[in-house]
């Protein structure tokens, strides 16, 4: 999928307008976010969709309410 997005004035900063099919391969939707990063070699940009990690585990369970199972490795 190639697309050539022209870029736009948008408020004092530059902008440009991805296309819906864009949009819809990366599962995001207006309001969204994605990461763009460069990729120092070919001088290309990469656009994905913004995962969020957490930092430790007590973070990915803050606010968790469930049961934890034991399991041992036999």
């Amino acid at each position: 999928m190639l697309t050539s997005p022209k870029i736009g004035r948008l408020g004092n900063s530059a902008g440009m307008r991805l296309d819906p099919m864009l949009l819809e391969f990366l599962d995001v939707t207006v309001g969204g976010e994605i990461d763009v990063m460069q990729d120092e070699k070919s001088r290309a940009l990469v656009i994905k969709k913004h995962m969020i990690t957490p930092e430790s585990l007590a973070d990915l369970l803050d606010g968790w309410d469930g049961d934890f199972e034991t399991h041992v490795a036999t």
